[in-house]
C-alpha cells in the first residue's frame, strides 16, 4: 500500500508540474547558449547596433563612395531600431533606449574617424550631400525646378550697373527699401523682384574686396527680410510653397556660386591685402560646401554643380594664398572638407 501510495503522489506531483516542465524546455529550446530568445535576438535593437558598430571598427581608409553607402546603411538602421524601441511594451522598465543611444554614439564617432583619417576634398563634400539628399526622387520638386530653370537661365542677359561702388550700394539699399515698403504678394512681383537684385548684386561683386572700411551689414539683413515676406500671411498668394521654395533655393545657389567665383578671381589678382579680408574670403568661399542644405543641392543644375566641382579643385591654391597673409600654418584649412563632412554625417 506504502508503495502504491508513493507511486501516486509522484504521478500527481508530475501532473501539476508537466506544464510548468514544458514551458522550461520550450523556453530553452528557443534560446540561444547565453539563454537569450533567438527570436528576441534577431529584433532587438541593441543586438543590432552592435554588429553595426563592430562591422563600422573594421573598416579603414574607406573611399567617399563607399562612406555613402555605409551612412545609407546606418540611417536605414537608425530608423529600424527606433521602430523596434517603440514596438517595446516594457519600454518604461528597459534599457534598450539608453544603451541604443551610447551605441549610435559609438557609430558615429567611427563615421568621425573614417571621415578625418584620409584627405577629403570640396568636392567630395558636394557628392556627399547630392547623394544623401531625400528630395531627388520627389517627382513634384523636379518638376517645380524644371519649369522655373529657364528664368534663371535668362538673368545673365540683363546688363549691370556702371554708377560705381558707393552708387551701387545706393541702388541696393533703394531697392530692399522699396521692396520692403510694398512687399511681394505674387510670383511676378517675386521675379521682378529676384531679376533686379540680381542685376545690382552682380554689379556690386567686382567692389567686394573695396569693402573693408564699409559696413554692410543692413544690405543683408533687409535681404533676407525681403525673402522672407513671401512666406508671411500678407505674401505671395498665387504661388504654392514648392515653387516659392525652389525658387529663392535657385536664387541662393546662384549667388554663391557668384560669389565663390569673384573671391577666386580676387585672391589670384592679388587683391586680399590682410588678416581680416583673408578670413573673411575664407567664410565667403566655404559657404556653398558649408551651408548648401538638402533643397538646395537638389535644384542644382549640371552645369552649376561642374562649375562647384571645377572651383573646389581651386579652393586649396587659393587657402595657400590666404594662409600667407595670415601668417599661418595652413594644415587646419586642409582639414575643413573632412571637418565639413563629419559636420554633415554628425547631423543626420
Amino acid at each position: 500500500m506504502k508503495i502504491k501510495k508513493s507511486y501516486f503522489e509522484i504521478m500527481g506531483l508530475i501532473n501539476r508540474f508537466a506544464p510548468i516542465l514544458f514551458s522550461i524546455l520550450l523556453f530553452i529550446s528557443c534560446s540561444g547558449k547565453n539563454g537569450k530568445n533567438i527570436v528576441d535576438s534577431v529584433n532587438d535593437p541593441v543586438t543590432k547596433y552592435k554588429t553595426y558598430l563592430n562591422k563600422v571598427r573594421k573598416i579603414e581608409n574607406i573611399s567617399v563612395s563607399d562612406l555613402i553607402l555605409y551612412v545609407n546603411d546606418w540611417q536605414k538602421l537608425k530608423d529600424t531600431v527606433s521602430v523596434l524601441i517603440s514596438q517595446d511594451t516594457i519600454k518604461a522598465h528597459s534599457t534598450a533606449q539608453i544603451d541604443c543611444a551610447l551605441l549610435y554614439d559609438s557609430i558615429r564617432m567611427e563615421f568621425s574617424r573614417l571621415v578625418m583619417e584620409v584627405p577629403r576634398t570640396y568636392k567630395e563634400v558636394l557628392i556627399i550631400k547630392e547623394r544623401l539628399s531625400p528630395y531627388d526622387s520627389i517627382k513634384e520638386l523636379q518638376s517645380s525646378v524644371d519649369k522655373i530653370r529657364p528664368f534663371f537661365s535668362s538673368l545673365d542677359k540683363h546688363a549691370t550697373h556702371k554708377e560705381g561702388r558707393n552708387g551701387i550700394l545706393t541702388i541696393y539699399r533703394s531697392l530692399l527699401k522699396e521692396t520692403l515698403n510694398k512687399g511681394i504678394h505674387n510670383i511676378d512681383e517675386l521675379k521682378n523682384f529676384i531679376e533686379k537684385e540680381d542685376i545690382v548684386f552682380r554689379s556690386f561683386l567686382p567692389y567686394m574686396s573695396e569693402l573693408n572700411d564699409m559696413d554692410i551689414t543692413d544690405i543683408a539683413r533687409n535681404t533676407d527680410k525681403c525673402y522672407s515676406s513671401v512666406f508671411s500671411k500678407n505674401g505671395c498668394h498665387d504661388i504654392t510653397y514648392t515653387d516659392a521654395m525652389v525658387y529663392i533655393a535657385m536664387r541662393t545657389n546662384r549667388r554663391l556660386i557668384q560669389n565663390v567665383r569673384m573671391c577666386l578671381e580676387d585672391i589670384h589678382q592679388g587683391k586680399v591685402k590682410n588678416k581680416q579680408q583673408a578670413w573673411a574670403y575664407i567664410y565667403m568661399i566655404l559657404q556653398p560646401y558649408a551651408s548648401l542644405d538638402y533643397l538646395n543641392t537638389a535644384v542644382l543644375s549640371h552645369r552649376e554643380k561642374e562649375e562647384l566641382y571645377d572651383m573646389a579643385a581651386c579652393i586649396p591654391r587659393a587657402f595657400e594664398i590666404l594662409a600667407a597673409t595670415l601668417e599661418t600654418e595652413d594644415k587646419r584649412l586642409n582639414d575643413l572638407p573632412g571637418m565639413l563632412i563629419d559636420i554633415f554625417i554628425s547631423s543626420l
